[in-house]
């Protein structure tokens, strides 16, 4: 039995289509450790973006109410968010491309580290608005921050 929540599916599907499409493309002349390696690190990359992308929490303001609101959402897959399969994805690649070649695998560990610093790169000042406010429409699944919480320390 699958357990997800969310879109959490698609982190099994990006593995699945990460094992499939290689042994496609290279054929049966290539190792199947290194067939492995690249399915499993481009099924990395691509559940730790989006894991990242959709698994973010934000502190919303509703301008009607004049109250702020926290947005969470959860993406899980087995109860584990998408972007920390993604990253247990990058460390199989890694071990399984350290069977084939030692190069290989230090090449792989630095797209590895580059792809686990998309977030800190994606929060930094060089993609902020200079407006920080956002308003939540009232069909937003929203919850609300309770009085004595610091609004300011979750951002």
């Amino acid at each position: 039995m699958v357990v997800w929540s969310g879109r959490g599916i698609l982190a099994l599907i990006f593995f699945l289509i990460g094992c499939v499409v290689p042994r496609i493309v290279f054929g049966k002349e290539v190792s199947g450790e290194l067939v492995f390696s690249i399915g499993t690190l481009l099924a990395g990359i691509a559940t730790w973006v989006l894991g990242v992308l959709w698994n973010e929490e934000k502190i919303l303001f509703h301008e009607e109410d004049n109250q702020y609101y926290r947005y969470k959402n959860n993406h899980t897959l087995f109860w584990i968010p998408m972007q920390y399969i993604g990253v247990l994805y990058l460390i199989s690649s890694v071990v399984t491309m350290w069977k084939v070649s030692v190069w290989g695998a230090i090449g792989l560990s630095i797209i590895a580290v580059i792809v686990l610093f998309f977030k800190k790169i994606k929060d930094s000042d060089l993609f902020s608005l200079a407006d920080k406010k956002q308003i939540v429409s009232k069909f937003d699944k929203i919850e609300k921050v309770e009085e004595n919480e610091s609004i300011w320390q979750n951002r």
